[in-house]
């Protein structure tokens, strides 16, 4: 009788199903790598990861940076304004004071200083070299704002120059009104003063002129009122009719009404006295009168 096979000596062989679902060992994929490779692909993620630290820390550091040289340039902005529209800033300085005075060397070197006070507490290079680049910009602006505040009051200058020398000459004719060689200096500074004014505004010469013509007014109507107020109707008229072209219209239409005001009222005043002298002579009262019919001079009021 046949002897059954041991069944330890029998390989064992376990069916799978068919239609089976594989199953899914759930281990470390880098623990399936070759050695080798689980040490490359380490390497790299940490190299990427080094990468993107330092990308991110130099971002930082630029934004720190930035943050800096913007907070210095603050304080460099706040003086910048207060040397410009402070209680000392430039602005404040007025006429004479803007252009006879070294403004532009005065403030600029209180700018720089500034300047240097501002970024004094910057900490790289960085920072240092983004605050000046800013401060070289409000340099610029700062120097172009003096300048531009100097030729604005050169002008303002200018004018209470000459306006000084119109009222001076003015005063001079007025006490030295019987002085053609006098009043000739006066006229003379007023135009040449005017030149000036042209020149350095760029007047046109039509605008010019009318200045000189408007000024040198001043000074025949301070003669000729001068003449009038002593009683000397007849310079008062001389004067007028040989410089009547030099007299604004305006001036001139006041000027030939009290000249003739006032020579009628001189020639009635010496009629008058020729009357106290002959109103008991009839002849003499007589001729008195064909003289005063006769003399064209007189209107027909006196």
């Amino acid at each position: 009788m046949a002897k059954s096979p041991d069944q330890n000596a029998l390989p064992v062989s376990i069916p799978q199903p068919a239609g089976g679902i594989a199953r899914y060992n759930a281990v470390d994929e880098g623990a399936m790598l070759a050695p080798g490779q689980a040490v490359a692909r380490a390497g790299a993620t940490m190299e990427e990861f080094g990468n993107n630290f330092h990308l991110r820390l130099k971002h930082e550091q630029e934004k720190a940076d930035t943050l800096r040289a913007e907070e210095a340039f603050t304080k460099l902005r706040q003086k910048q304004l207060d040397l410009t529209t402070g209680e000392g800033g430039f602005v404040n300085q007025k006429g004479a004071n803007a252009v006879t005075k070294p403004i532009l060397k005065d403030y600029t070197g209180q700018f720089d200083m500034a300047v240097q006070q501002a970024g004094a507490d910057l900490q790289t290079d960085e920072q240092r070299a983004l605050f000046t680049r800013r401060a070289n910009v409000a340099s610029l602006e700062f120097k172009g704002d003096i300048l531009k505040h100097v030729v604005s009051q050169g002008s303002v200058y200018g004018k209470e120059v000459y306006d000084g020398i119109v009222n001076l000459e003015t005063r001079n004719a007025t006490a030295r009104w019987d002085n053609p060689e006098a009043i000739a200096i006066s006229l003379g500074r007023i135009g040449a003063a005017v030149k000036q004014r042209a020149e350095s505004e760029g007047w046109p010469k039509q605008y010019a002129d009318a200045m000189v013509l408007q000024d040198a007014s001043k000074i025949h109507e301070a003669v000729i009122s001068q003449a009038l107020a002593t009683g000397d109707y007849k310079y008062a008229q001389a004067w007028y009719k040989q410089n009547v072209d030099q007299i604004d219209r305006t001036t001139a239409v006041a000027l030939d009404k009290a000249v003739r005001d006032g020579t009628q009222k001189q020639l009635a005043a010496g009629y008058n006295n020729a009357y106290l002298a002959v109103r008991d002579d009839a002849k003499g009262l007589a001729e008195l009168e064909k003289a005063v019919v006769k003399d064209p001079a007189l209107d027909e009021t006196r």
